[in-house]
Formats: structure tokens, C-alpha cells, sequence
């Protein structure tokens, strides 16, 4: 998120997907100890949220021996979605729904349900979504409470 989608935002740790894996973590304790970071601070846990490769990453660094892509606004809010830490994923959320252009709540709910369809989602990331959007002042003014049946049917 805040590589590529919020300068503002600072973060203790990145979350990637990276090869080959005991070199990068390598390099990352070396920097974690000349920057006085926590051992972690780089780490790939995000890939078991992931259920497939994200079609709209796009390339931010491109050097001979090191490649840097992001995700799209989409695909991260639907793991921020999914993830729905009270605590430090729904600014993220409203800022992604932003990002990603979504008509509706419900549209944003048919996302996640889509990207991560065949896997059970828990009943509190749609409340979470519905309750973080559709009171989300700027975010979404006009929205109306859908039928909860529709949301049902995802989760």
C-alpha cells in the first residue's frame, strides 16, 4: 500500500511475493540490522491470502538484477478485504475503494466474492466492508443498504 498507492502512508513491514526466497531474506536481515529494523520487516505471508496471480500488476522497478511489481488497486483491496483488520486495513479499504473506482458497495462486495471465489469468506469482511463504506462520509454518500441476502449469497 504504501509503496505504491499511498506515499503518505508509512509501514513497519512489506508483505511480496519474491525469488529466490533465502537470498532476498538474506539481504533483508543485512538491512534490517544496518537500518535497526525488526527481524520480519520483509516477509511473503501475504501469499497464502493470494489465490492467484494478479493480471493487473504492474511493474514499478525494472533493473538488471531486481524487478519491483504491485499489485493492482483492485486485487489489494481485495485482500485488505479479506484480511478486515479493524485496527490498520480500513483506511487502506477507503482509499482503495476510492482508487478502484467501485459504483457500490455491492459491487465492491462482488469483487472480493469473484477474487476469492471458492473459498469460504467470513461473514464480518462484508459487515466490515458494508459498515466501513456505506458510513464512509466522502467515501460513498449515496449509498443505500442493500438486501442483506445479496451479501449472504458470498459469504
Amino acid at each position: 500500500m504504501a509503496l505504491a498507492y499511498n506515499r503518505k502512508r508509512t509501514t513497519k513491514d512489506l508483505h511480496g511475493v519474491f525469488e529466490p526466497k533465502m537470498m532476498i531474506y538474506d539481504a533483508a536481515n543485512d538491512v534490517a540490522q544496518k537500518r535497526d529494523l525488526k527481524a520480519g520487516w520483509l516477509n511473503d505471508a501475504v501469499k497464502g491470502f493470494m489465490p492467484n496471480p494478479d493480471s493487473g500488476a504492474k511493474t514499478i522497478l525494472d533493473l538488471p538484477a531486481l524487478s519491483v511489481s504491485v499489485v493492482s488497486p483492485r486485487y489489494l483491496f481485495a485482500l485488505k478485504a479479506l484480511a478486515s483488520r479493524e485496527d490498520r486495513d480500513i483506511d487502506d479499504i477507503k482509499e482503495l475503494y476510492r482508487l478502484r473506482k467501485f459504483h457500490s458497495v455491492d459491487e465492491a462486495v462482488d469483487y472480493v466474492a469473484q477474487v476469492f471465489s471458492g473459498r469460504q469468506i467470513e461473514a464480518r469482511v462484508g459487515f466490515v466492508l458494508r459498515e466501513t463504506l456505506e458510513s464512509g462520509g466522502d467515501i460513498a454518500p449515496s449509498l443505500e443498504i442493500s438486501d442483506k441476502n445479496r451479501l449472504r449469497k458470498h459469504l
